[in-house]
């Protein structure tokens, strides 16, 4: 029957148009269905498919009469089906083709565009009232979240969250043999735990900068309700940050549990970070209303990420945005509305082309990397915006925008720290950025990213963690 318009043949399920199995594509999404969708489609019964179908018949026939077996089958049935048709089946097959092309790009047009909207929907704060309520889609069911869902522990003396952070937290635990690793069993070594996470590493960061003054730093991010969430909640607040905890029913903390080879380079890894795709509700207004700047990373969904930047906008809180990764960047600037809400961004050379839709590249002058951030620029915030393109020991590109002139700077490292741990460099120029914008720079953005460039310098140097304690007494004498 694959020629024929009109097989005989009763199918367990129909659909009218593309829009319906769109439809149908996002219910199991939705329900976490793991099965997949196969779209059968009829050739168009102008495309002589009776008549290819008849002599496949025949050809088949023919087959079995003359002892045809095996890989001879196949070959046997197309030739004489090319006889017998005069050539009709191969265009019956174009037909086909072309018929098949035609509806799945129907089919993916509709699942886009039901995107856009799922996310208009499921994101949706109305700017215009102080209803924290929001609902979002998660994978098994629609929850409606409010602030009632969350938990808040604050270190001694918190006043008011200045610094409110979006984002992600993580928990790591690595581990290093001391010897050659061995398939099917153990081998003596070091195993250690240390928090992670781009938007908890921010606000650590954040916190022991700011020991001069009250502590005024608020990370909003789910931990699950496990010994683990309950550990990083602990050391997090002993650092000096307060951290709200929306509700997540049956998610563990995320964890990340790397297994590293003899020589300190990674092996193997596993990561179970399944609470990070689950649906979170955004810093509330009433938080927002006494900040002075929200941060986010990318790892949250990018509705519940929508979400939180319209009420910062509400709030009158310019929005800083750490890229986190290649994937997160792109996905985050998939988002006109997005973009056009951030004021600052902190993204390295690769996330930067990213964010402009192309490979990451080598780049040997920073001037190269003019080009793509006044692009990245061009859909920020119109009153001004500011990109921070960080380039490892090659230091930084500071790229501004003031109405419409650009200036680019670029702002070499200074030094050459001990290398120890550089998984929290990029967080914690994040953090010095913001630090000396809110609380030591008049808006002089090239010596915030200075003074940044010079507390990363100082996690670099910290061999046991994301975030280098020394911070605190360095913030102090900085």
């Amino acid at each position: 029957a694959f020629f024929s318009a009109r097989s005989g043949v009763a199918s367990p399920a129909a659909v009218v148009s593309a829009e319906e199995v769109a439809e149908r594509f996002w219910n199991a999404r939705d329900l976490n269905l793991e099965c997949g969708m196969l779209v059968a489609v009829p050739p168009p019964a102008t495309a002589g498919g009776d008549e290819v179908e008849a002599a496949i018949v025949r050809a088949l026939r023919e087959t079995e009469e003359r002892g045809v077996v095996g890989k001879d089958v196949t070959p046997h049935v197309l030739k004489r089906v090319a006889e017998l048709t005069q050539g009709k089946s191969l265009e019956a097959n174009v037909e086909l083709v072309k018929r098949n092309a035609e509806v799945a790009a129907e089919i993916a047009a509709a699942i886009g565009e039901m995107a856009r909207d799922r996310v208009h929907r499921v994101a949706g704060v109305p700017v215009q009232t102080d209803d924290d309520t929001t609902t979002l889609t998660d994978d098994d069911a629609t929850t409606t979240l409010t602030d009632a869902d969350t938990t808040t522990t604050l270190p001694p003396n918190f006043t008011a969250a200045e610094v409110v952070v979006f984002g992600a937290s993580v928990l790591d635990r690595t581990a290093r043999p001391s010897a050659p690793l061995l398939p099917r069993t153990s081998v003596p070594g070091t195993c250690w735990e240390s928090d992670g996470g781009v938007g908890r590493n921010v606000a650590e960061a954040l916190a022991r900068l700011n020991q001069n003054s009250s502590p005024n730093v608020l990370l909003h991010t789910a931990v699950g309700d496990d010994p683990a969430g309950e550990g990083a909640v602990a050391r997090l607040v002993a650092a000096g940050a307060g951290i709200t905890r929306p509700s997540v029913p049956q998610a563990g903390t995320a964890t990340c549990l790397a297994l590293l080879d003899a020589e300190g380079d990674l092996y193997a890894a596993v990561a179970d970070v399944k609470i990070l795709n689950k649906p979170l509700p955004p810093p509330t207004h009433e938080v927002l209303r006494r900040a002075k700047m929200l941060v986010v990373d990318a790892n949250p969904r990018l509705e519940c990420l929508l979400a939180a930047l319209r009420r910062a906008q509400d709030c009158g809180v310019d929005v800083l945005l750490e890229p986190t990764s290649v994937p997160k960047a792109r996905q985050m600037a998939s988002s006109d509305e997005a973009m056009s809400r951030l004021t600052y961004a902190t993204p390295n050379a690769d996330e930067l082309w990213a964010m402009v839709g192309e490979d990451p590249r080598p780049v040997a002058d920073p001037a190269a990397l003019r080009e793509p951030a006044e692009r990245v620029l061009a859909r920020m915030r119109s009153e001004e915006a500011h990109l921070v393109v960080t380039m490892g020991e090659a230091g930084a590109l500071l790229v501004s925008r003031r109405g419409g002139e650009v200036r680019a700077e670029h702002l070499p490292a200074e030094g050459n720290p001990a290398r120890g741990d550089c998984t929290g460099a990029g967080d914690t120029l994040c953090a010095g950025f913001v630090h000396y914008l809110l609380y030591r720079g008049d808006n002089d953005l090239a010596a915030a990213v200075r003074f940044s460039m010079r507390a990363a310098a100082v996690s670099v140097e910290w061999s046991e963690g994301a975030i280098s304690p020394h911070l605190s007494e360095w913030g102090r004498s900085a």
